[in-house]
């Protein structure tokens, strides 16, 4: 994999095979200073990881095709150490387990507080203030 990066760190890939989550997480971090790319299904993560490095990866379990598990083993196989959250409605016990195997976060859907607590703690948002 190739260590480019879009620059200045903060630079978040959502890939999610739904379009409404897509776009709700990327208005959300956006407005909270981050820089987003966005892919629609495994395989266009995939490619989209050839080229850039993302700071960050927020992937969905369930999609057609390849598995957010399949996606995050074959971004592990290819040397990509950076944080994965498995960002799904669909945490049971054994996909926590094998994401723990993948060095994953997994995180609920429907926990979005959990979500924002744990981009707080891997990427800062840069928020600029204007002096007063």
């Amino acid at each position: 994999m190739q260590e480019e990066s879009s620059g200045g760190g903060g630079q978040v890939l959502v890939v999610d095979d739904d379009e409404a989550v897509l776009m709700w997480l990327s208005v959300e971090l956006e407005g909270r200073g981050w820089q987003v790319d966005q892919a629609a299904s495994g395989r266009e993560c995939l490619r989209y990881c050839q080229k850039k490095t993302p700071d960050l990866v927020i992937l969905d379990l369930m999609m057609p095709g390849l598995s957010g598990l399949d996606v995050a083993s074959i971004l592990r196989g290819r040397g990509y150490r950076g944080p994965v959250l498995l960002f799904s409605g669909y945490l049971v016990p054994e996909v926590a387990k094998r994401a723990k195997r993948l060095d994953l976060e997994p995180i609920s859907k429907l926990d979005h507080e959990a979500l924002y607590r744990r981009l707080g703690t891997l990427m800062p948002a840069r928020v600029s203030h204007s002096p007063s």
